[in-house]
């Protein structure tokens, strides 16, 4: 299994433009990312935090940077483009609500038959500050994404963001 993990970022987004339309999710991903929500908020609550609240925008976001990776067949908090993860929340052009005031990313890579536990697994023992993302009690609303390639490898997106939205 691959990690990959970006610190907080400061600062406020710009203002939104507005919304961006609902893509439909692929059942299958949708599930995969529910599993990917549990798993996250069980490993919070067993570590006397609460459980984070699932937000939209980061999902949208989280979902389309596991896309990309999966993709491009890379784990990296790069996009396509370059842009890191706090480049992309503050793009006026992916019709955000509103600024956020302190943001981190969390990734895996899997082809585990349970991708969501074994990228919450290997979070929780990585050396590299994953456990700590995962368990930072600044971080209130998370997005999460999962997406496939063709060979079955799994690209899993955590987005977290603290309040100031």
């Amino acid at each position: 299994m691959l990690l990959a993990l970006a610190p907080g970022c400061p600062g406020p987004a710009p203002a939104a433009r507005g919304p961006a339309q609902p893509r439909r999710i692929p059942e299958g991903l949708a599930r995969r990312e529910a599993d990917l929500l549990r798993e996250v908020n069980q490993a919070r609550l067993a570590h006397h935090l609460p459980p984070a609240d699932a937000d939209p925008d980061l999902a949208r976001l989280a979902r389309r940077q596991a896309s990309d990776l999966a993709e491009r067949g890379v784990l990296s908090h790069a996009d396509a483009l370059g842009r890191d993860y706090a480049e992309r929340l503050m793009d006026p052009a992916l019709g955000l609500a509103g600024g956020w005031r302190d943001a981190g990313e969390i990734l895996a890579r899997n082809n585990d038959r349970h991708p969501a536990a074994a990228a919450v697994r290997g979070w929780l023992a990585s050396p590299a500050g994953h456990r700590e993302t995962l368990l930072d009690a600044r971080w209130r609303r998370v997005g999460v994404g999962v997406a496939q390639d063709p060979q079955g490898m799994y690209y899993l997106a955590a987005l977290w963001a603290a309040a100031g939205r």
